[in-house]
């Protein structure tokens, strides 16, 4: 892949790659850096991806990980605020973000990327039998949180 396919392709993945940053850091600023790390390393790598239809959750998954990066070395210095769970105020994005993240991430790439299961499960690199119990633990999660948000 040559520089302008590379370039091409993520303009057009940048903004779904974004909110995968955003969800798992919670912070405009973080994820922008994220992303940053992610296209670089992704340029660097990209001899390693084996089969081309599959860059797009190739590129998720680079994000992920670096997202993840950010947040261990966030938390090491105590940057990163807790979400409480104790009930948001019936919003469903509070309600989301309030929940762990192995919940929150499988629900981002299939409701607001629209990732199939198959290529979530690859990136999270889980079953997918597991990752369809996440998302169904998960959604039951933010009903909870719905419904005592609005009592």
């Amino acid at each position: 892949m040559n520089e302008k396919e590379y370039r091409e392709k993520i303009e057009s993945l940048y903004p779904a790659l974004y909110r995968i940053a955003l969800g798992i850091l919670h912070n405009e600023q973080d994820a922008a850096d994220c992303l940053q790390e992610a296209v670089f390393r992704g340029w660097i790598k990209r001899r390693q991806l084996k089969n081309p239809e599959s860059f797009r959750a190739w590129m998720g998954r680079i994000t992920m990980t670096e997202a993840k990066n950010i947040q261990r070395k966030a938390m090491r210095q105590k940057r990163i605020p807790l979400i409480s769970a104790s009930g948001p105020n019936g919003s469903v994005r509070e309600a989301l973000f309030a929940i762990p993240e192995k919940y929150r991430v499988p629900l981002i790439l299939f409701y607001m990327e629209g990732y199939s299961t198959r290529e979530i499960a690859e990136m999270l690199q889980i079953p997918e039998g597991r990752l369809r119990e996440r998302m169904r633990a998960g959604r039951e999660k933010i009903r909870r949180l719905m419904e005592d948000g609005k009592n």
